[in-house]
């Protein structure tokens, strides 16, 4: 028989192992498809598997003893069961574990291939497996380390990648540094960047096809992809409160402290060939001042807004919160309906406050409870 003790060692043995992955060690200067990268997975999971059952056997007697069949068989049946509270929070921690290691090894093979994949996916219509695939994988790439740093100030995803000279003011903004993450994802899993865009859009946003197309029944894609936007929404949102606005000005020390539209700075020696480039300004130490109290002030509004949901009956905010999730609905339908530019900017400005704090609350609960209960 299988315990739950040996489960719960192999899954908190499985999360370190993954969690530890070296990627640069891992690929060894090569570049691999994403089938290669699950299969590493797959195999670390063995590993750690049959290093398990053997410390465990060691100790047993001959009766007592476990094969990897025993265990295999109850792991593909264990969500049949009613499981301790330990032993569902470890398996869901190493379920976590294994998608973002796959997630930050693909992303490593794709940033560092020197020959861009042609053989890509643009037209025809996007399959349930690699729609769920992709989706999956950009929510992965949300939780990994890497990708938050990278949307709060510009940090290579990799220490051993360059970064990149002479790039566009755009990629400044979270949002844009998160696109360009989503875009490498599209193309490990072999989908052409603007094809997803248009597909998702068909799918899930346009009103005249999401209602009639092959997906309009599948309630699983939709919700996933609901998920995601919350997720993304949440961390850009997140992403831009923690860049580092708060760094005062150097000037008493001969510095000139300089950043590109508010979200990204750097600090030059003062010098006529330190001046700031194209697109870029420098940033008042009064002006940095300001923001930081404007970073406060939003802090302190998201704790009004959470306090306010709180302090009514569970039937009020149920009903509350799935009205603020249909306006966020319409709101994302209609900002991407919009092309990027001034027309979106001046829709973005025009949202009333009602609107605005209904989704604000949206967002910050759904980021701190999830949707089970919406």
């Amino acid at each position: 028989m299988v315990s739950d003790e040996i489960l719960l060692t192999f899954f908190r043995q499985c999360r370190k192992a993954l969690v530890e992955v070296d990627c640069k060690e891992a690929l060894r200067n090569e570049t691999w498809t994403t089938a290669e990268c699950r299969r590493f997975i797959l195999d670390k999971q063995r590993h750690v598997l049959s290093s398990t059952l053997s410390t465990y056997n060691q100790k047993s007697t001959d009766n007592s003893r476990v094969s990897t069949e025993e265990v295999q068989e109850r792991l593909t049946n264990i969500k049949k069961e009613a499981l301790s509270r330990q032993l569902e929070a470890a398996m869901t921690e190493n379920d976590a574990s294994a998608r973002q290691a796959l997630c930050k090894l693909i992303l490593y093979s794709e940033t560092h291939r020197e020959t861009p994949n042609q053989d890509l996916q643009n037209d025809g219509r996007l399959n349930r497996s690699k729609l769920l695939e992709y989706l999956g994988l950009c929510q992965s790439a949300i939780t990994l380390e890497c990708v938050e740093q990278n949307l709060r100030d510009n940090t290579p995803l990799f220490d051993d990648l360059q970064a990149p000279k002479d790039e566009p003011t755009a990629m400044a903004y979270p949002q844009k540094r998160l696109e360009k993450v989503q875009q490498i994802l599209a193309k490990a899993v072999g989908l052409e960047p603007r094809f997803v865009t248009s597909e998702l859009t068909r799918i899930f946003v346009d009103p005249a096809t999401a209602a009639t197309c092959e997906y309009s029944d599948d309630q699983e894609c939709r919700d996933v992809f609901r998920r995601l936007i919350v997720q993304m929404q949440t961390t850009v949102a997140n992403a831009s409160l923690h860049s580092d606005p708060t760094t005062l000005s150097d000037r008493d020390k001969g510095g000139v402290t300089r950043v590109v539209a508010v979200q990204y700075s750097e600090v030059g020696d003062g010098s006529s060939s330190d001046a700031p480039k194209k697109n870029t300004m420098e940033l008042p130490q009064e002006e940095q001042i300001r923001q930081i109290r404007v970073v406060s002030e939003a802090k302190k509004l998201q704790e009004e807004l959470l306090k306010e949901l709180e302090d009514l009956s569970p039937e009020d905010r149920k009903q509350k919160l799935k009205y603020a999730r249909q306006v966020s609905d319409v709101f994302l339908q209609s900002v991407i309906k919009l092309p990027p530019g001034p027309e979106r900017i001046r829709f973005l400005q025009t949202v009333d406050p009602e609107k605005s704090k209904l989704l604000t609350m949206y967002k910050l609960w759904v980021s701190m409870h999830g949707e089970d209960d919406l």
